[in-house]
């Protein structure tokens, strides 16, 4: 049976009915077709679980035993599944599995079934920047908790606060753009009076982009099922009780959180309908050309987001793929997942070419 929460819950939105603050504002955008992308969106993936991003930018191996090429590779071998006795080995990996790349007077690898970002790298478009904010605990938790919020001094199991992501999308003055099954911190905005805590009035929730908005009777759907007549008796009664509960009160927020979410989803759809998902797109969740489906719906996610760019108002959006969580078995364990980001024809050179 159809409950009054699950009547709402399916919406594109923010968790007003949970907290404080409003929809975000959009326009009624007639525009058919991907809306141009006129400013800059910042996209945060979250790896959860830690990767070492010295396995997909090692250094060049060096034959000289006391270079840093050399010891890396002795120390490292393990966890490229190569003998840690043989420097051939460490040489041959090198030679066959990465291309070399320079940057600041350093020659360094990029991993080969990473070629889309090898590609990015060569055109400059992309920078790499090691040590950008630590943490000085091994809780995969509380460091994820300090990164997502930009905070190093954050205390574990301490009230938490708004995430950076968060932060800068109201700073542009737009929205943050969760694309994740559940919103990451990295999305929740500032509390105009308290640091600690956070205001989620400016994220938006998108975990299903193509299923957006509230329950709604389909004509070509048996009229007279339960499921249909629920929706129609819950669309009237919202509608009934705008006309009679004040705005100012709590269920008043309700009624018109639910009158918003309609007014919301129609312009996303509008812009949706005109716009089939690219077959490569689809293919990254439903094609089994990544290992992970869930990360290929999130790309989707951006491409319609970004496509409604203009009616989301996206300033940061996030994304998320977990199970990093390697120690030493990162050949077999990273290297997919390396591949299913950037490899060619995977996710991101999927989502660019479109």
């Amino acid at each position: 049976m159809m409950e009054r929460r699950d009547f709402l819950k399916a919406a594109l939105a923010t968790g007003l009915l949970y907290g404080t603050g409003s929809l975000p504002s959009v326009s009624r955008i007639a525009q058919a077709g991907f809306a141009p992308v006129n400013r800059r969106i910042l996209v945060n993936v979250m790896l959860a679980g830690g990767p070492d991003f010295r396995h997909l930018f090692p250094p060049a191996y060096n034959a000289n035993s006391a270079s840093f090429g050399y010891k890396y590779w002795e120390a490292r071998a393990r966890s490229h599944d190569i003998s840690s006795s043989s420097a051939s080995a460490w040489q041959t990996r090198w030679t066959n599995d990465y291309f070399p790349v320079s940057g600041g007077g350093t020659t360094f690898g990029i991993l080969r079934n990473c070629g889309w970002l090898k590609r990015m790298y060569d055109q400059g478009n992309v920078a790499i920047i090691a040590n950008a904010i630590g943490s000085h605990s091994r809780d995969h938790d509380h460091s994820i908790s300090i990164l997502e919020q930009g905070n190093r001094t954050y205390v574990a199991n301490a009230t938490e606060g708004s995430g950076w992501g968060g932060r800068l999308a109201k700073a542009a003055g737009g929205n943050a753009v969760a694309l994740t099954r559940t919103p990451r911190r990295f999305c929740y905005g500032p509390h105009p009076t308290n640091p600690k805590l956070f205001d989620n009035a400016s994220m938006i929730s998108a975990a299903d982009t193509r299923n957006v908005g509230l329950y709604k009777t389909d004509p070509d759907y048996n009229q007279t099922h339960t499921r249909a007549r629920l929706v129609r008796s819950l669309s009237n009664y919202y509608r009934a009780k705008r006309a009679e509960v004040p705005r100012s009160s709590t269920f008043g927020r309700i009624v018109e959180h639910e009158r918003r979410l309609r007014q919301f989803e129609q312009p996303i759809n509008n812009r949706l309908a005109t716009l089939p998902i690219p077959s490569g797109i689809a293919d990254l969740y439903s094609g089994g050309v990544l290992n992970s489906g869930s990360f290929g719906t999130q790309i989707r996610n951006l491409y319609d987001a970004l496509a409604c760019n203009d009616v989301l108002n996206m300033r940061t959006a996030s994304l998320e793929y977990n199970g990093w969580d390697s120690h030493k078995g990162q050949r077999n364990m990273i290297e997919p997942k390396l591949s299913d980001m950037f490899g060619d024809g995977k996710a991101f050179d999927t989502l660019y070419q479109n």
